[in-house]
């Protein structure tokens, strides 16, 4: 994955096999790229997500809480597509 500093946001863009995912993270906070890395990046592999671009302004929670959170989305979209 590869981040980089714009004002406030970090952008981060990686791509599994032949499936891209691209992240706008707004926080306030520095020095946590790797963490926002690994996190997204298990929240792709976990899920299976592909060609998805999101953006999350953390609002100071943790990026564990971002996870479950965007475990929770993807769940409630799922549901709704089933309908």
């Amino acid at each position: 994955m590869v981040a980089s500093w714009c004002n406030r946001f970090r952008r981060f863009g990686s791509t599994y096999g032949k499936e891209s995912f691209k992240a706008k993270v707004v926080t306030p906070v520095k020095g946590f790229d790797a963490v926002w890395e690994k996190m997204l990046g298990k929240f792709v592999t976990d899920t299976g997500v592909g060609n998805v671009s999101i953006e999350i302004n953390d609002d100071n929670a943790t990026p564990i809480v971002v996870y479950m959170r965007l475990r929770q989305a993807l769940a409630e979209a799922t549901a709704k597509e089933a309908e």
